[in-house]
């Protein structure tokens, strides 16, 4: 057996973020800022051509691996989250945000600009932070808020948070960098809790 046929029989198909997954998420970018390594930008990456479901997921694990040899290299730890996102008749793409020190960013763009030719990908790299802020609709805007938009309905039911329908993508839908796990993994507070939160920001 080829090791192209290996890799899609151990890569499962991942549908939308569920409940412990989106907080798994949200408190790994608290966690980010309470360590002092906020996660200050943003890049979404939006792949060019005809890829395949396992193409995806192998540029994916790739860029994962770049970003955390840039990261140990340059920002002093890989502090990252990212996530994928795949809409109704659209190529996948994913959404990242990792800690640049601020020094490091003109750096940092040049990186992501020597991995993804323009003939490649389209990029758009902007700054991110921990800000929070309430739509007219009473929903959360913020980074992690946008990074984690395909939720699923339960995710999403009785929250705070905008849901974006998605489909599934073949692999990993999420990562969080090792750094960010152990609160990552703690009992979750309850949605009045996190708007206290949110209201003492």
């Amino acid at each position: 057996m080829s090791r192209a046929k290996v890799c899609v029989n151990l890569r499962k198909s991942r549908k939308a973020l569920d409940p412990r997954q989106c907080r798994e998420l949200e408190h790994a970018w608290v966690e980010a800022a309470r360590l002092g390594r906020p996660l200050n930008r943003m890049v979404t990456v939006r792949p060019l051509g005809d890829l395949t479901p396992l193409d995806h997921a192998q540029l994916v694990d790739r860029t994962w691996n770049k970003l955390g040899g840039w990261s140990r290299y340059h920002g002093g730890g890989f502090f990252c989250l990212l996530v994928r996102e795949k809409q109704r008749g659209a190529q996948e793409h994913f959404h990242l945000l990792i800690h640049v020190p601020n020094n490091k960013s003109a750096v940092f763009a040049a990186a992501i600009s020597r991995w993804f030719p323009p003939h490649e990908a389209d990029i758009d790299i902007r700054p991110a932070h921990q800000g929070v802020s309430w739509t007219s609709a009473n929903k959360i805007r913020s980074a992690i808020g946008y990074l984690t938009k395909q939720r699923s309905p339960r995710a999403a039911w009785r929250t705070p948070y905008s849901r974006q329908a998605g489909g599934p993508v073949l692999g990993k839908r999420y990562r969080i960098t090792r750094n960010l796990l152990a609160v990552a993994a703690m009992t979750v507070p309850t949605a009045a809790e996190d708007r206290t939160k949110v209201a003492a920001a």
